[in-house]
């Protein structure tokens, strides 16, 4: 059940663990990346059929402190970062603060409606988590249930996560009567302190930074993909300041139709509700077609190639944690380019 105990505090450097005196329960996570670790190339590649998480609808730094629970402590940890490109030079996160505000056993739960990611595994830690939540720009806090597992083994030891958009509502952390659930169940929540809905929705959204933070490549092995300094000296090549995502590949050898488009790039705005927003973005391709979707939107923004860049708007609902996806097809070789994406509430 829930604990009221005082908190105490420790402070932690940004590159530093958590301490051993911080609550040791650990979670699970098989979030789909917001953002791509990069190599010098950027470049994703699989001969397998992407996961369903990786598929789109048409196919931090960090602090932690413990004001509640048997046990408490604050922690600072620092939001992860994509490895950089050869011209990678990321921007610094600024420092975020989450509070432990709810913890408890006996088939504890904490489900309020403002949820809006879940995943589910095995064993991370809450570094790992305030990580994650403060990556995604939009999430204010998580909470971590723990199933042990029922005594019969039919259901196994697993986690489930959730970010939430709203701030913590303690009538939704919710104890059972039972004193032996099966399976038993504890959970514990973290949120953000003194949390600022995001203004700037689509950053890194011209690779300015060099960088592929809040993108991820989900495409096939048909394909490579890497973040380019454009040439100034060739005309057309640059559209918006000095970089692009360029990903090329050969349509001819994808043989798998289940899916329409073998090359996806993505991007995870940092779109905070339901609103009306207007996309604007510039794709450039050699050959074949293009697509570009968004959360549950129902209009797309189609086109195909005319060695150009060409310049599309759409005015979309907001999606909470949904990407926007740049998908590319082609008959043979093509050589698609993605720059200049801007999002702006209307």
């Amino acid at each position: 059940m829930i604990s009221k105990s005082s908190s105490v505090s420790l402070q932690v450097s940004s590159s530093a663990k958590l301490s051993t005196s911080t609550k040791s329960s650990t979670i699970s996570s098989q979030l789909p990346s917001s953002t791509k670790p990069t190599s010098s190339s950027a470049t994703s590649k699989s001969s397998a059929v992407p996961t369903s998480s990786s598929l789109s609808p048409a196919q931090s730094s960090s602090s932690t402190s413990s004001t509640n629970s048997k046990s408490s402590s604050s922690t600072t940890v620092s939001s992860s970062s994509p490895q950089p490109t050869s011209i990678c030079t990321p921007a610094p996160a600024p420092p975020v603060t989450f509070t432990q505000v709810g913890s408890g056993g006996q088939g504890c739960n904490y489900n309020d409606a403002s949820r809006y990611r879940q995943f589910s595994g095995v064993l991370k830690s809450i570094q790992t988590l305030n990580d994650i939540c403060a990556a995604d720009r939009i999430c204010r806090g998580w909470a971590e249930t723990a199933y042990l597992g029922t005594s019969n083994g039919n259901v196994p030891m697993h986690t489930d996560v959730w970010l939430f958009l709203g701030p913590y509502n303690a009538s939704e952390f919710i104890c059972s009567d039972d004193p032996a659930p099966d399976p038993y169940m504890s959970t514990s929540e973290y949120f953000i302190d003194d949390y600022t809905p995001p203004t700037v929705y689509d950053d890194n959204g011209s690779f300015e930074t060099g960088c592929f933070a809040h993108w991820t490549d989900s495409s096939y092995s048909v394909s490579n993909g890497s973040v380019v300094a454009c040439n100034k000296g060739l005309s057309g090549d640059c559209v918006d300041g000095n970089n692009y995502y360029e990903i090329k590949g050969d349509g001819s050898s994808f043989v798998n139709n289940q899916f329409a488009w073998p090359a996806t790039v993505s991007y995870l705005p940092a779109i905070p509700d339901s609103g009306s927003y207007k996309f604007s973005f510039w794709v450039k391709g050699t050959s074949g077609k293009f697509q570009v979707a968004y959360g549950a939107a129902t209009t797309f923004v189609t086109g195909m190639a005319t060695g150009q860049w060409v310049k599309k708007e759409i005015t979309w609902t907001g999606y909470p944690g949904k990407p926007i996806y740049f998908e590319f097809n082609a008959p043979g070789v093509f050589d698609w380019k993605v720059d200049g994406l801007t999002i702006v509430k209307v």
